[in-house]
This record gives C-alpha cells, structure tokens and sequence, in this order.
C-alpha cells in the first residue's frame, strides 16, 4: 500500500526521495514531477470508497510527505499535475462545490493563489486527470452532458485572454468510459484508462496506447503487459519519458513504474503461416519483405495474435504438404505427417517462442485469442473439443464439445461468444463462453471459411462442398440466408462492412470473388495464378493479402481495381494470414 515506486526517481536536477521505502497506510496514486517535489493524490479511505483525496508533495532529501500549502483541509482534491513548460500546476478541486480544474502557477519559487478554470472547461458534470499536452493544449476527463459514454476525453485550448474552445477526443471516446490520460512529451502517444470495453482484463479499467498521426488517432490498443486483474490508471509520461502508472487490485492502489518492453506495440505486419516449414513469417504490409522468421514447429495451419500485437498462438498439426522450394503441380503434391508438437506461444515483441502439449489432442488446428492475449482457444479436430487455454502455462482452463471434426474457431469478444465451423458435420456453432451452452446451426457440407461483421452481429460461413455461402444473425442464432458462391470450394472469407460486400476465396477456381451481402450478386471477379488459400483484409488501405501455397507465395491486391501489385516468394506452403495488430487496419475478424 502506497507509493511504493522505485528508487531514484529522476526529477531532473534534484535529489529523489527513495519512495519505496514509504508506506503511508492510505492507496496513493497519480504520479507527478512538481517544481517542489513528487506529488501524489492520496485515497483517505478504501481505495474506491473513499469519501476525500487529497494531494501530497513529497520533497527532495528525505522524502517525508507534507500537504501543499494551497491545498484545502476540508476539501476533495486530486490529479495534481505540472506543465513545466508554462510553470503551470493543475488539479481537481470540490472546494467550488463540484469536481472542477483549478490551475496555480509557480513563480519566484512558490505558488500563487489557486483559480478554477471556466467554463467550456469546466462543466456541471465532474473533471479528473487534467494534463498539458503540447503547445498549453488541456486535455482532461469529464462525465459532462453529451458525451458518448460514462466518461469521456477532451481537449482544450484558449488563444490570449479569448474564450476557452473545448473539443472531445472522438476517435478515442466510446459508449463505456475514458477517464484519465497522459501524453508522451512530444505528445503524439497518449495512454488513458477505459472501462468496461469487451477488450479490457478488468472492467473497472485497464489501459490503452494510441498514436497521433496526420490521420488522427489511432485505433487504442490494450497494453497487456501493464493491465492486471484489478484497475490500472493515471499514466503519466516522466521528465526521463518512462512512464509511472497506478496498479489497483483489493482495496490497495501502488504507483509503478512500466518498462520499455511493456510500452512496445508490434509495428504494423502481416503474419504468414509457412505449413511445410514450419514458421510464421512477419511481412512488411506496404512491400511484403520478411521482416522476422520464427520458427514455431512441425505442420502449423493458423494463427491468432491478440489485439495489441503482442502474443500469437499457433497449432501446430503435424500435417502438411512436403516442402519444395519450386512452384509444384497439385497432383505431385505429396503431405507428411508427425506428432503434433502441440501449440506455440509467440512474444511477437521479443521474439521469444515457447511450445506447450496438448495431451490427448492429436490434430490441433485452428485459434483464437482474446484481445490481451489472457486466455486463447483451439481446437482438437479428433476429440471433437475446442480447448480454453492460459497461453502464459498452458494450463487448459475448459472444454467445449462442440463434435468431432470441429476446424475452426473464432472469438466474437464484444458478446462473449466464441464461433465455430465443422466441414465434417456441415455445422456451424455459437459457444457462449458465460454459461457454456453451444447452439449448432447446419449451414452445408464441408463447413469451414468463417468470418464476422465487424458489429459481431452477423457470422458468416463458406460451405466448401456444397459451393454455398451462409449467413447466421447472432442475436436471434437463426441463419438467415444462404447464397451460392458460384465456382469451386469456397474456403476463406473476409466482410466488407463499408461497401456492403463478403470476399469469397475459391480455392478449386483458382479465384478471388466478392459477394453483395444484401443480394448475393458477383461484385469483383478476380482471376488468380494458383489455388489459394489464406486471406486477409486491410480495410483501411484497401488491400487483399492472399496465399498461393502452390507457388509458396503471397499477393497482395488492390480491392479496388483487383490488380496485384505486390507479390512475396518464399512463404512454403502459405496457409493463414493474420494483419497484427489489427487496429492498425481497421480488419474485420476473418480466418
């Protein structure tokens, strides 16, 4: 309980307490370098029942708490924070009756007189976390009216003595909560707290990174290696650009310091699974140059990665196709087959690769993941089972039975359902994942290509045998139509919300389709030099990724004028595609 931080913390020039040696007996959190010391908010209860916070200095040399001069005794203060820039400190403050920002300045070394910000700024609703972050631009929380959810992000900026001009972080606000948020110095990365997302570890909040660029903001990914099983919060960027965060978990709260390694996002890439070697090969999306090759083991078919690109799972089957390194005729295709090696977890940040055993489960084949890589998915073709797996032990923490043959299997995370194909059975399944209870649905002979709309609210199937294409409403777990894919053993899919459209792999055609998901009717018609089959979808881009295992190849097309303009060798035997981190490419869920 309390700061427990770490020792020599930098303050630039001055000297830092060794605050791990503090424990206060009160959760402390909100890390912030002042011109006077290291301030913290502290809870003068249980952590999340407290009635008061308060703020706290601790000041250089001996490291003894003491309460800010300006600080009011019988007022609820917190989120102290200083713009070095500007000399500038702010807070949040009840002492105007409600949760406003105050702002004090530094100057002739001490503080001025304390003064609540106006409106925009402040509202009716309740402010936390206000933060500078380049330029005097204050961003900070509110739970004001009309926003998007519980609680939202903004910025403002005030030009001379003119009225302030609020604007909310759109790309970053959600139905559920944004709460607090710090920005790198040159602030271009912002970490903020969000709860209850489907995403997150832990309702209450977990934290997300998100980059600025001349498109805006990116899509926010969780930071898995920081988020635990209580409520993380208050990232603030150090004057030495670490990060200090704020870790919660049973009435206690601990200010931390994060890592380098546990900042990492993997830059965008497109994942290749090489059957008849063995490895997962890592793509430069915009030139297909292998950017890694990591060798996972024997006969692997598909991949998971979770959202914030940081962990992949791979099956490893044990069976494919003999290796060649030249382009080679189906009919001289000859396949091996081994002892499954089980399953791989990859650090797609590190590099580092370890295998677990699936006892009992001699054909794994296909993987999901959830978005903080906590817990991943696969599925044992023999036994009929679909395993729920800790991918950091390997230790197996459910079966589903869904029936033998089972092959596919993808996560729909925002309804806690898990979906499934059987190209034995000619089934389709929804697994909910709170109760267990599996729903079948027969969809057609040789069930297997399986793909969601990117509400999760439609899952759709390729039946390979009977050349047909089924659609299932979620909600009301009825499928609703079914449409022919014309050509030859459909066998990969990828929706299209914007334009109204599914991608239809034909592997036996040799072909790349799409289909209007309203009428059924052939929208692109895209020739191709082998039988494929893997594929992907960059929907912001605009481009198809496809495997020719055949000529041990991927293409990448253009979805607009369906011309190949890049084409990778050297991926043997090509099987699943997977685009990582998959915010990066607004990328519906596909297989």
């Amino acid at each position: 309980m309390g700061v427990s931080l770490f020792l020599a913390l930098s303050l630039g020039a001055m000297a830092s307490p060794a605050l791990e040696t503090v424990r206060t007996g009160y959760p402390e959190y909100g890390l912030a370098e002042g011109p006077d010391g290291v301030y913290v908010s502290r809870s003068t209860g249980a952590w999340g029942k407290s009635e008061r916070e308060e703020i706290w200095v601790y000041p250089p040399g001996d490291g003894k708490p003491r309460r800010p001069a300006w600080a009011l005794a019988d007022a609820s203060e917190s989120d102290f924070f200083f713009d070095q820039a500007s000399a500038t400190g702010y807070f949040v403050s009840d002492r105007g009756g409600n949760a406003d920002i105050w702002r004090i300045d530094w100057r002739d070394s001490a503080w001025t007189t304390a003064e609540r910000l106006p409106a925009p700024v402040n509202s009716d609703g309740a402010e936390y976390s206000p933060v500078i972050r380049k330029d005097n631009e204050l961003c900070f929380a509110s739970v004001r009216y009309g926003g998007k959810g519980q609680g939202d992000l903004y910025c403002a900026r005030q030009e001379g003595d003119a009225d302030w001009h609020v604007e909310p972080l759109t790309e970053l606000n959600t139905p559920t909560g944004e709460w607090n948020l710090g920005f790198s110095a040159d602030g271009d990365t912002v970490i903020f707290e969000a709860s209850g997302r489907a995403t997150n570890k832990s309702l209450p909040g977990d934290l997300y990174l998100s980059k600025h660029s001349d498109d805006g903001w990116s899509a926010p990914v969780p930071l898995s290696r920081l988020n635990a099983g209580g409520s993380e919060l208050m990232a603030r960027f150090l004057n030495d650009g670490s990060l200090s965060y704020t870790s919660s978990n049973d009435g206690d709260a601990d200010i931390k310091r994060a890592a380098d390694t546990d900042l990492q996002v993997l830059q965008p890439s497109l994942a290749a699974i090489a059957r008849s070697s063995g490895d997962l090969v890592l793509l430069n999306p915009q030139t297909l140059a292998v950017n890694e090759r990591i060798h996972v083991g024997a006969g692997p078919h598909d991949i998971a990665s979770s959202a914030d690109g940081r962990i992949a799972v791979v099956p490893l089957l044990g069976v494919f196709p003999a290796p060649h390194d030249d382009p080679i005729d189906p009919d001289r295709l000859r396949w091996k087959t081994v002892k499954s090696d089980g399953y791989a977890v990859i650090d797609l940040i590190t590099g580092e690769m370890t295998r677990h055993e699936l006892e009992n489960c001699p054909r794994p084949h296909g993987a999901a993941i959830a978005a903080q890589g906590q817990r991943a998915w696969i599925t044992c073709e023999t036994r009929g089972e679909i395993r729920e797996l800790d991918p950091a032990t390997g230790d197996i923490l459910r079966t589903f039975h869904p029936g033998k043959g089972v092959h596919k299997v993808m996560l729909l995370e925002g309804l806690g359902l898990l979906a499934a194909t059987n190209p034995d059975s000619g089934e389709a399944y929804l697994i909910d994942l709170k109760t267990g209870d599996i729903d079948s649905f027969k969809t057609g002979r040789g069930a297997e290509g399986l793909a969601a709309s990117s509400d999760e609210s439609t899952i759709w199937v390729a039946n390979s045998f009977d050349k047909t294409l089924c659609s299932i409403d979620v909600a009301t777990k009825e499928i609703v139509r079914c449409m022919s894919t014309g050509g030859a053993f459909p066998i990969a899919l990828a929706v299209d919300d914007d334009n109204q459209k599914i991608w239809v792999l034909r592997n036996a055609s040799s072909d790349l389709i799409s289909l209007s998901t309203q009428s059924g009717a052939t929208l692109d018609d895209i020739t191709l030099p082998s039988r494929p089959l893997g594929l992907a979808f960059d929907k912001r881009h605009g481009r198809i990724y496809v495997t020719l295992p055949r000529r041990n190849e991927v293409l990448r097309i253009d979805a607009q004028t369906g011309e190949t303009d890049a084409i990778k060798a050297g991926v043997m035997e090509g099987d699943d595609l997977d685009l990582i981190p998959a915010a990066a490419f607004d990328s519906s869920s596909d297989t």
